[in-house]
């Protein structure tokens, strides 16, 4: 899109005003800067910076519309400050600094003011960068406010969708099923009436995958069929991907084993047509997996030696410890045996390394468990000194009015006498009271540190009975990939973070979820956790 808009914008310009572009528009800073004629500089370096965007030429880009928004700072041009500004927020969103680009959008926002127009814009920009960092519940309030804009404003039918739909991603993302297809239709009603097939196409899949997760399979295939007839002709590789991948899933899940890998072998011609060896090495490792588990081992091997190759340093060891098991396991049945130690050795390479980072964590949970509990000692000391020194101040103020009412004649010197250690006493316990509150932020802030700690490690249990000590209690049992499902929905991560953390997708997530729950005969994350303490599965860190 960015190259396309860069070719009209260069082919424009060169009819308007010869070749020289863009050494006119440098040249023009010159002489504009020279004579301090700061409203046309601002524009000008704003034309740089776009053409600079559009040639894919970054860091040039953001240094032409910084220049144009200090130059708009100094007339006060809120408008192209705001423009330039904004368009700084997204060339560093491309280059994955999402953090920054959300105080560029911040700062954008501010300066659009009461510009409706140019807010709901920047919102919507704000709300996508927010998505991205995974802060999803901020995301969903900023877009909801940028669309109430768009309204407002009588924007276009097509921005009224763009906003719409990314309301639906932001809950589905979330996890609230019913209020994404309210989002999705109520966008997808509006690309049908503008006729947007590429945009009715991506709808629709994402409505299917609702619907595959809800287990209304037919629904599901009819919708991502209905999907990629939109698609036809539009050339959207990555949603014939997307399609084709979800199929196979739904195909494997009825038991329609032809049909999943006729899908997924459509998915890899896409993904080789995108060349993305991500997408590529998700396909071998899925297809690896599944003959594997078919015990087809030459056919497991072809793909799992792709799969391992593929991704470079981007797959993860746990993900590398089980696919060179499963390779060592294949080669030996097909009596390859060299090939077979030489990946068993490559396995437990990768389980002594988890092995050795898991160590490592359970080390630091100690070190910080120590830390708080001596705190909390400090703590306990500290309370009991205070509560003696406020007993003792009390005794000798009782010791004190005896001795007024005793000595009348000495009525005025102590009373001058009590008043002098009041004033002491309650500096002293002003002091304890200051540093016990000083202990007691301490703590809160090395729990905290600890908390989120164990939040982001991804190994807070440990199980300790074997898959057979477990699966005894159940009628169909658990698998392996589904009893690492259960071990991280039991840490609170969201089906992303379970993704991540695992290497599949979070349709794949979803899909073992709900089989945990079929074999656990619960209803939802709370009630599968409960049903594996009833049985005794967990034993948890303290």
């Amino acid at each position: 899109m960015r190259y396309s808009a860069f070719l009209v914008f260069t082919f424009l310009y060169s009819i308007a005003f010869g070749q020289e572009y863009p050494d006119s528009l440098l040249k023009r800073s010159q002489e504009l800067r020279a004579s301090e004629h700061y409203s046309d500089l601002a524009k000008n370096e704003y034309q740089l910076g776009k053409y600079y965007y559009n040639a894919y030429e970054d860091s040039l880009s953001v240094i032409h519309f910084k220049k144009s928004a200090r130059a708009a700072e100094k007339i006060s041009d809120k408008r192209t400050e705001a423009l330039a500004t904004n368009f700084i927020g997204s060339v560093v969103s491309d280059t994955g600094n999402h953090e920054d680009a959300i105080k560029y959008y911040k700062k954008a926002i501010q300066l659009a003011g009461e510009n409706d127009t140019l807010k709901a814009s920047f919102l919507n920009n704000y709300g996508l960068e927010l998505k991205a960092i995974g802060d999803y519940r901020s995301a969903v309030s900023v877009l909801y406010e940028s669309l109430e804009l768009k309204e407002k404003i009588g924007a276009s039918e097509k921005s009224i969708s763009s906003g719409l739909l990314n309301i639906g991603l932001v809950w589905d993302i979330l996890e609230d099923a019913d209020k994404a297809i309210d989002y999705y239709k109520k966008s997808l009603h509006i690309k049908r009436r503008l006729k947007d097939s590429l945009g009715i196409s991506r709808v629709l899949s994402n409505i299917a995958v609702i619907a595959k997760n809800r287990g209304e399979l037919e629904k599901a295939v009819a919708l991502i069929y209905e999907s990629n007839s939109f698609n036809q002709g539009q050339g959207d590789y990555m949603q014939y991907y997307i399609n084709h991948t979800n199929l196979g899933n739904i195909f494997k899940k009825k038991g329609e084993d032809d049909l999943f890998v006729a899908h997924f072998d459509s998915a890899y011609f896409f993904a080789k047509e995108l060349n993305n060896s991500e997408l590529l090495s998700d396909i071998h490792q899925n297809l690896g997996t599944y003959f594997y588990e078919q015990r087809q081992f030459d056919l497991a091997v072809e793909h799992l030696e792709k799969a391992v190759k593929l991704p470079g340093d981007d797959i993860s060891i746990v993900l590398l410890y089980e696919l060179h098991g499963h390779l060592s396991e294949a080669h030996a049945a097909l009596g390859n045996h060299n090939k077979a130690y030489a990946h068993l050795i490559e396995s437990n390479y990768f389980r002594d390394s988890i092995y050795s980072i898991e160590n490592q964590k359970a080390i630091q949970e100690v070190r910080e468990l120590y830390e708080t509990e001596k705190k909390e000692k400090e703590l306990a000391l500290k309370d009991a000194a205070l509560q003696s020194t406020k007993a003792e101040g009390r005794r000798k103020t009782i010791i004190i009015l005896s001795l007024i009412a005793s000595f009348l004649i000495l009525g005025l010197l102590g009373f001058i006498m009590f008043r002098s250690y009041k004033e002491r006493q309650r500096r002293k316990i002003a002091s304890i009271e200051q540093k016990l509150a000083k202990s007691r932020e301490e703590i809160e802030v090395l729990r905290t540190g600890i908390q989120a700690q164990l939040n982001e490690s991804p190994n807070k249990l440990n199980l300790k009975i074997t898959q057979e000590d477990i699966n005894q209690y159940l009628i169909d049992p658990l698998t392996d990939r589904e009893l690492d499902v259960l071990k991280h929905i039991a840490e609170g991560k969201t089906n992303k973070e379970i993704g991540e953390a695992i290497f599949v997708s979070q349709n794949t997530v979803k899909y073992h979820l709900k089989n945990v729950y079929l074999k656990l005969d619960v209803k939802n994350r709370t009630e599968a956790i409960t049903k594996a303490d009833a049985l005794q599965v967990w034993n948890r860190t303290s």
